[in-house]
C-alpha cells in the first residue's frame, strides 16, 4: 500500500486532469508547432518527454518524424502510450 505522500499525483491526474487532457478533439497542433519552432527541432532529432502520460505529445511528435522517449511515474501511462 502506498503512503499518503506517495502517488498523490496519480490521484490528481486521474481525478482532475485526465478529463481535460484526454477529451480534446483535435491534435495539439499549436503546442507541437511551438515546440518544433522554439526548440528548433529537425526530423530525426531526439526528444525526451518527461511526465509523458499516455503520449499526448510524444505520439504526435513521433508521427512528425522525431525519435521520442517518454517517461512517466504513473504505472500504465507510458505503456498505454506505447500501445
Amino acid at each position: 500500500m502506498k503512503g499518503a505522500a506517495e502517488g498523490w499525483w496519480e490521484a490528481l491526474y486521474d481525478e482532475h486532469l485526465a478529463t481535460v487532457l484526454l477529451e480534446r478533439d483535435e491534435e495539439p497542433t499549436e503546442t507541437l508547432d511551438f515546440l518544433e519552432r522554439t526548440l528548433r527541432l529537425r526530423k530525426g532529432d531526439r526528444v525526451f518527454d518527461q511526465c509523458c502520460g499516455i503520449g499526448s505529445l510524444a505520439v504526435p511528435l513521433a508521427e512528425r518524424g522525431f525519435s521520442v522517449v517518454g517517461c512517466d511515474l504513473g504505472e500504465g501511462y507510458a505503456a498505454r502510450g506505447n500501445a
